[in-house]
């Protein structure tokens, strides 16, 4: 429910845009936000430690810096106007996929066994900074996609786009294995 309030706060809610406009193009980018911050909780469940309260800790890092690089690239693109104003579904499609991605990347930040807050700390900075590059390469493909200027920005390129944010992530978390 944080990530969905978190959402909406940034431009996009569910029960405005998908349910009483019937915006197809907004429910991509929840999704992908939803299953962002299942994989935030996810990684926090990762792993052992001392109780809830470093599961609760570690969720809440991953999901504040997942939030946080939606509110940087929305400031920069101006996304959530062009899901919900123009409803560009390649829009929509290539941001879900960007969420979803760093979702992994922040996750997986988190997971493995805790042993203190400041090593917790160091290690999300460790495995987290990828997701700058990230950043960096979403702002660069909206801002071409932005000065094409056409109705639509496709759905095709769109989701082969969301599909290499996704399969990046993953081959980055798989590749640098578990903490």
């Amino acid at each position: 429910m944080l990530g969905l309030y978190l959402l909406s706060v940034l431009g996009v809610s569910v029960r405005d845009d998908v349910m009483e406009r019937q915006n197809s193009t907004a429910a991509w980018v929840i999704y992908g936000a939803l299953i962002g911050t299942a994989l935030c909780y996810a990684g926090a469940n990762f792993g052992s430690g001392p109780g809830t309260e470093v599961v609760i800790f570690c969720a809440f890092l991953s999901t504040v810096f997942l939030f946080g690089f939606w509110f940087c690239l929305e400031r920069i693109s101006r996304l959530a106007d062009r899901v919900t104003v123009e409803r560009d579904e390649g829009t929509g499609i290539r941001a879900g996929g960007w969420m979803l991605s760093l979702g992994l990347i922040f996750g997986g930040a988190v997971a493995g066994d805790w042993e203190s807050l400041e090593s917790t700390l160091l290690d999300f900075i460790r495995y987290a900074w990828v997701a700058i590059f990230f950043l960096l390469v979403a702002v660069a493909i909206e801002w071409a996609f932005k000065r094409q200027k056409r109705e639509n920005s496709g759905r095709g390129a769109s989701a082969a786009i969301a599909a290499a944010y996704i399969f990046a992530a993953a081959v980055y978390i798989f590749s640098r294995g578990m903490p």
